[in-house]
């Protein structure tokens, strides 16, 4: 369906930024879970309904890595980019069976810890929609709110009745 890195780019970005897609991205980035697993499943996925094919696959990568991270960034979450990045372990990262060299890799760190994208990744469009994604309004990293205890004996009588 697409042959170009630049078609293949504009549909990965309009899927990211679904509602669904979005929301479910993001907190799968907060949970810890490496970006560039995303990436594999996301391309893999559009592999097998014949979005594009395995060459195209492969240079769509990095941009995806970059897309996803941008939008973690705005929303200001942890992210994890490759298994094995806490222990920086570099020497046996993999992305659809090819070995990532460690520039690649560094140069995704240092966008990491910056908070830059590099110039060339996201069109002047893609940024003006992510300028206006919607906020997440509650933390994705928060814990969800658990009800007050009951601290009433379970043995007690229902309130209003007497005994």
């Amino acid at each position: 369906e697409y042959t170009t890195v630049n078609e293949g780019v504009e549909f990965l970005w309009d899927k990211f930024i679904e509602p669904e897609t979005y929301t479910s991205v993001l907190e799968a980035i907060a949970d810890g879970t490496p970006i560039m697993n995303l990436v594999q499943v996301v391309l893999y996925d559009g592999f097998t309904k014949g979005k594009w094919n395995p060459d195209l696959m492969m240079m769509l990568a990095e941009p995806a890595t970059y897309m996803l991270m941008a939008l973690a960034e705005r929303q200001d979450i942890p992210m994890t980019i490759y298994d094995g990045e806490l222990e920086d372990e570099t020497d046996d990262e993999m992305l659809f069976g090819q070995t990532l060299t460690d520039d690649r890799i560094n140069q995704l760190k240092s966008s990491k810890e910056s908070g830059t994208i590099p110039a060339g990744i996201l069109t002047p469009e893609m940024e003006e929609e992510l300028e206006s994604l919607p906020e997440v309004k509650e933390s994705l990293m928060s814990r969800p709110e658990t009800p007050a205890a009951n601290t009433e004996s379970l043995m007690a009588a229902p309130v209003g009745e007497e005994v």
